[in-house]
């Protein structure tokens, strides 16, 4: 969005007025990895409860405001590639941590560490191209659901590690069988939970 106000005169001086009907934006503008959804101004008023150190005007002034926004999406096929496959790559190699033995604990402790770190530097990667928001956006909810299946996962062969290290048959036996409950349920949460998030409302902003 781009705000025009005037800091000189209040609304009782000088009124901004949306031109809606010849307002727009040039049929040539581009964004790279992102799709013009539209445009939208708007005529605004601020008010502000001080007389800004002039004892002259009242503690009360109004300015008018003029607000023209360009409304930006992602394209799915770029949402798809670009930010979510390599994401998914990463919670791969995390759950892949479980289909190994149990007494290969080295390997299964070093896979979702380090898909762990793969995860964070993929999400500031892609922040770094956005602006500075105070809210999160689509990419943030499902990196926040990443992290939480990769840490399943870490306290899962971290316990798991403890059980196998009383050398038991039966033991190991069990180890596999909560393994592969708990990737199970990994992927179940990973499609619902993906599913429930890009079908929200706030998918498409």
């Amino acid at each position: 969005s781009i705000f025009m106000e005037n800091s000189a005169y209040t609304t009782n001086q000088l009124v901004y007025v949306a031109d809606k009907e010849a307002s727009g934006y040039s049929e040539f503008l581009t964004i790279p990895g992102w799709s013009i959804m539209g445009s939208a101004i708007d005529s605004l008023v601020r008010t502000y409860d001080t007389n800004f150190g002039d004892p002259r005007l009242p503690n009360q002034s109004e300015h008018s405001v003029l607000r023209y926004s360009l409304n930006i999406a992602r394209p799915w096929s770029f949402f798809v590639w670009k930010l979510l496959l390599p994401l998914l790559i990463v919670l791969a190699s995390s759950c892949a941590a479980l289909l190994l033995a149990p007494q290969h604990i080295d390997s299964r402790v070093a896979l979702p560490v380090t898909a762990l770190l793969t995860a964070v530097f993929l999400q500031e990667t892609y922040a770094d191209a956005l602006p500075d928001l105070g809210y999160l956006v689509l990419m943030d909810k499902i990196y926040v659901m990443a992290y939480i299946l990769i840490f399943a996962s870490i306290l899962e062969v971290i316990i798991m590690a403890y059980w196998v290290d009383q050398n038991d048959a039966i033991w190991r036996r069990r180890v596999m069988w909560i393994d592969l409950a708990l990737l199970a349920v990994q992927i179940i949460v990973m499609a619902t939970g993906l599913t429930w998030l890009v079908t929200q409302p706030w998918a498409e902003d």
